[in-house]
């Protein structure tokens, strides 16, 4: 063998060494990742009626998926620590649900429940809401153009987890709650678009991009695919758009382990709120 053949020969044994240490690694990464849950800040009382199923529609100026939430999903319900809420508790219909104010905990994750569905508000669906459910229409703020999110199955902790939180929503791992995931179905952080499902994209056909709220949840979701670490896609200093992407079969796999199915325009809008949600991070000014 020549000089250079053997080199070669090294080379190719270097590199696949190398390959079979970050494959044990990646594996160790997906036995030990937690699931994470993403998280809604909500002021109180709202937050404490919405456990307590009082309040089933949550009202903000967005849809969740600018949140990266979607239908189906669990989240958590955040109690911040903002406390303009409470001067309503002496008012009806707070005063029959909330007789103690001071006792409702602040700065905490209280509990989980799901995100049923969302729709933009409009004159006739606020004037029936105020006719038929008069308690539901004063825990909110309702106009047209607002959007009204449907949340059902609340779910109390077994106890507050005090949480510093942050604005818009975050994420936290459900060990942290003392959560599994049959706890709380629907909770994976790992989502699934479905931008190759119409068209002719040649192999990728019917697939689409697989993207996470943390790399750790992303690296493992694809060593369970059984995906390579070089096909990972990703671009500097823009960590929301990392991304794998998939063929129809892998895409169906990665819904059967747990990931969450989107469509390419909610996964665009979910990128767009995580840009965001980083800049705050980096400059707390930025728009």
């Amino acid at each position: 063998m020549t000089d250079a053949g053997a080199a070669m020969t090294n080379t190719g044994e270097a590199i696949g060494a190398a390959e079979d240490l970050f494959d044990d690694a990646v594996a160790a990464c997906a036995a030990t990742w937690s699931p994470q849950l993403r998280v809604l800040p909500v002021w109180q009382p709202y937050a404490s009626l919405i456990i307590a199923g009082a309040k089933r529609v949550e009202t903000r100026s967005y849809p969740p998926s600018r949140l990266g939430m979607h239908p189906g999903q669990r989240i958590g319900i955040h109690a911040a620590k903002e406390t303009r809420g409470l001067v309503h508790c002496k008012e009806w219909p707070f005063s029959y649900r909330v007789p103690d104010a001071m006792t409702l905990p602040l700065g905490a994750i209280i509990g989980t429940a799901t995100l049923d569905r969302a729709s933009e508000m409009t004159e006739e669906s606020i004037a029936r809401l105020a006719a038929e459910r008069p308690a539901e229409y004063a825990f909110g703020l309702y106009q047209p153009g607002r959007w009204a999110w449907v949340l059902r199955d609340p779910v109390p902790l077994p106890s507050s987890v005090p949480y510093k939180g942050s604005q818009g929503s975050f994420s936290v791992p459900l060990k942290l709650l003392g959560l599994t995931i049959e706890d709380a179905p629907h909770a994976a952080a790992v989502r699934v678009d479905d931008a190759f499902v119409e068209g002719d994209w040649g192999k990728w056909t019917g697939g689409g991009h697989m993207q996470a709220d943390t790399p750790e949840a992303l690296h493992a979701m694809a060593a369970r695919l059984g995906l390579k670490r070089a096909w990972f896609q990703s671009k500097p200093r823009r960590p929301e758009h990392d991304h794998y992407d998939l063929t129809a079969s892998k895409r169906e796999h990665a819904i059967r382990l747990g990931a969450l199915p989107i469509t390419r325009e909610e996964a665009a809008q979910r990128n767009i709120a995580a840009m965001r949600e980083r800049r705050q991070r980096e400059v707390p000014n930025a728009a």
